[in-house]
């Protein structure tokens, strides 16, 4: 099995949100393309999906903190129910479970700070706790 890994891609820094990115990746040879984290934000996490499940034959998604940026952590998992592709499996929230595909089995988890982090230094000083929207952990604009 030859697996294609991709992390902090940020395509939504990119004018067409990774457009050109994903089609100048070569398909050949890869059955399965993981990608680990912070692809794209919560407005534009589909359409980059959509966009790597039609040019690979399978895809599994790790979401990392940035596909939860200008989301709510409490309503975030209702993206599941928006029609994905049939060839991505993605561990969007703390619901998802193993994947086993071919001759293994893939986890995979966002990891985050206590719902109730403590520290205001780390609160103030993290963009995670400006970025998603969270009663517990907001931080007041200045």
């Amino acid at each position: 099995m030859k697996i294609r890994l991709l992390s902090d891609l940020h395509l939504e820094f990119e004018s067409d949100h990774g457009d050109s990115f994903v089609d100048s990746l070569d398909p050949t040879g890869c059955d399965l393309v993981v990608l680990a984290g912070d692809v794209s934000t919560h407005d534009h996490i589909v359409p980059a999906l959509r966009k790597f499940c039609a040019k690979f034959p399978f895809v599994l998604m790790v979401s990392g903190n940035h596909e939860f940026y200008g989301a709510d952590l409490d309503t975030f998992s209702d993206i599941r129910w928006t029609e994905l592709p049939s060839n991505l499996h993605w561990f969007s929230d703390v619901h998802s479970t193993g994947f086993t595909r071919y001759p293994c089995t893939f986890s995979g988890a966002t990891l985050w700070f206590p719902r109730r982090e403590r520290s205001w230094h780390r609160r103030k000083t993290i963009t995670d706790f400006r970025a998603i929207k969270h009663a517990d952990v907001q931080i007041p604009a200045e």
